[in-house]
């Protein structure tokens, strides 16, 4: 049977009905025990707050803390995945290579760098770029353009990411995902094992 956490308003009627028996009187509207009772059952809820919150991070749920479900899911061993950074191909016309770490950006600001650069080929460039933020926003598909942020002699300023696109980056599991992962490793524990 569930425990009823009682409210503040049912502590401070409890608590008044504790103190009338005690004084065998009929408390006045206004008085010093009225407000020490109502100050003791504040006190007493918020200890009773308390405790729903531990019961909450015991068995980890949905009303479980972000991180007592990320603190659980490493004891158990299921990782949470990581954040990645977005990488792919970006195609310049040019005579002269293009260093490494050379900036770019897309129309919207997101920033990459070059990571892997190679000689041109008949006046052809392709470079590894690497997003700069990491997370599913630094994806871009085939023929987006990124511009150089300092213009290099002998080499266009816009390039166009390659048809494989810039692919790879993802955001940081979510909780309720992680939370999910975490539960069905609970209730499907590994089983296996060397034979003696």
């Amino acid at each position: 049977m569930p425990f009823n956490v009682p409210t503040l308003r049912q502590l401070i009627k409890t608590g008044e009905q504790d103190i009338e028996i005690g004084l065998d009187e009929k408390l006045p509207p206004m008085g010093v025990e009225r407000a020490l009772n109502t100050s003791f059952s504040s006190a007493v809820r918020d200890v009773y707050d308390y405790q729903s919150w531990i019961a909450d991070q015991i068995v980890p749920s949905v009303k479980s803390d972000d991180q007592t479900i990320i603190d659980t899911a490493n004891t158990e061993g299921v990782i949470r995945k990581a954040a990645s950074y977005a990488t792919g191909l970006v195609t310049f016309k040019g005579s002269r290579p293009i260093p490494l770490n050379t900036e770019m950006q897309f129309s919207n600001d997101a920033g990459y760098h070059v990571i892997k650069a190679g000689a041109p080929v008949n006046s052809i460039q392709t470079v590894t770029v690497q997003a700069d933020d990491v997370g599913a926003s630094g994806n871009l598909d085939a023929g987006s353009e990124l511009t150089l942020v300092s213009p290099i002699p002998g080499v266009e300023s816009v390039g166009t990411v390659a048809a494989s696109g810039i692919t790879g980056g993802t955001d940081i599991e979510p909780i309720h995902e992680l939370l999910d992962r975490l539960l069905f490793r609970k209730r499907n524990p590994p089983v296996g094992g060397a034979g003696s």
